[in-house]
């Protein structure tokens, strides 16, 4: 009897054994493929966190593709006792302003308003946790800790908050005259290139203001769905010259088909316009809501989720290289709004990842590195490739 407890016993010790050596190698395994996730999600995070540094200085800033966000301040959310109301109807982003910055977006739209002698951004009738202040000084601190990078701001004067108030134009002029704002201000010309704008916060404002310019006006700023009313528009500069400036700001949607239809022909022109001999600046909008009595987040989420599935399969048909202008686009940097899948980290990727071919790659996936060769992703040629490792092989990111 004692013979057969000890082969028993003997047999249950291997059992455990095994079953011991079988969990190690799951756990070396998930260990494995953590790491590989890390890696993959680390690698993901900084081409959107620095993905201008891979832009060649001397390509135009009308030539390359940006991401931006409308009305973006209300990601940080809203102020007071109506913010029930406003994040039922008026928020059409979930991050913050940094958090935009992180998942790739380089321009904002933002909207002060006077209030308390102070420009606050609001959405409408609806105030934001965000004041201009605060928000160029955070962009500007943005743009120290990543020098590589550049920013564009466009702005208007929400005088739905403050019944149109003559002092806004003199509270602007004050807030971009402080030393640690207007340091970082670029001066407007049409042929801005990348390298001039390195560093640097560029306004576009749809208001005029007083003291003068600093950046360029927007002059004849597009709603309607029709093209021939979005190639109408101008950036004037400091000095009065102007540059063609085409906008799809469509944003009352009553027909998402048409919505749909004048984002892509857009970004068609957007594309046709690259090799253009005048400069031809390009804001496409996949913002907007159906145009119901009572407005609903979810409404604007539905838009999105629409607007972009059909920008994603749209360019997936066009070679790369295909330059798309700024594209604004509302709840920048998530995949899932509430319910609904808006899929804006995909459109970030694939805007960003647009200008790396042809004439505006540098030192990253390019045509000059399908070669058969390795690089890493700064675009460093390399054979030996640890584990795990992410690198560039014919113009595509693999891991090894």
């Amino acid at each position: 009897m004692s013979g057969l407890w000890s082969i028993f016993v003997g047999m249950e010790v291997i059992y455990v054994v095994r079953v011991i050596m079988h969990i190690v190698k799951i756990i070396k395994a998930l260990k494995k493929s953590l790491v590989i996730a890390i890696l993959l999600m680390n690698c993901i995070y900084c081409l959107a966190d620095d993905w201008m540094s891979r832009l060649n200085d001397g390509v135009y800033v009308w030539q390359v593709s940006i991401p931006g966000t409308h009305d973006a301040a209300t990601g940080n959310g809203f102020s007071g006792i109506s913010s029930v109301v406003a994040n039922n109807t008026a928020k059409t982003q979930d991050l913050s302003i940094e958090e935009q910055w992180n998942a790739g977006i380089r321009c904002f739209d933002l909207r002060p308003t006077v209030k308390s002698k102070s420009l606050e951004i609001y959405h409408g009738i609806f105030q934001t946790k965000l004041s201009m202040s605060s928000a160029l000084t955070q962009l500007c601190s943005l743009l120290d800790s990543h020098p590589s990078e550049f920013c564009i701001v466009i702005m208007r004067h929400e005088d739905d908050g403050d019944g149109g108030d003559s002092s806004w134009g003199t509270l602007m002029k004050d807030l971009l005259a402080k030393q640690e704002i207007s340091s970082h201000l670029a001066d407007f010309n049409g042929y801005l290139t990348v390298g001039q704008m390195r560093g640097k916060l560029l306004i576009i404002s749809r208001n005029e203001y007083e003291g003068g310019v600093r950046g360029a006006y927007a002059k004849n700023w597009s709603h309607n769905s029709d093209f021939s009313y979005q190639t109408g528009g101008k950036l004037v500069d400091a000095w009065g010259n102007t540059t063609t400036l085409c906008v799809q700001d469509y944003y009352e949607v009553e027909d998402p088909d048409i919505k749909v239809t004048a984002v892509k022909k857009m970004i068609d022109h957007s594309i046709s316009a690259f090799n253009s001999k005048s400069p031809i600046w390009v804001v496409n909008h996949c913002s907007g809501y159906n145009s119901a009595l009572i407005p609903n987040v979810n409404d604007i989420r539905k838009n999105a989720e629409t607007v972009h599935a059909a920008v994603l399969d749209y360019m997936a048909e066009k070679p790369q290289g295909s330059s798309m202008g700024i594209m604004m686009m509302d709840y920048a940097g998530v995949d899932k709004s509430g319910s609904y899948n808006v899929r804006s980290k995909e459109l970030i990727s694939v805007i960003i990842d647009s200008n790396f071919s042809g004439a505006t790659a540098v030192n990253g996936i390019n045509t000059e590195r399908v070669n058969g060769k390795r690089y890493t992703v700064q675009g460093t040629p390399i054979e030996n490739i640890p584990a795990g490792s992410i690198y560039i092989e014919n113009g595509k990111k693999r891991i090894r």
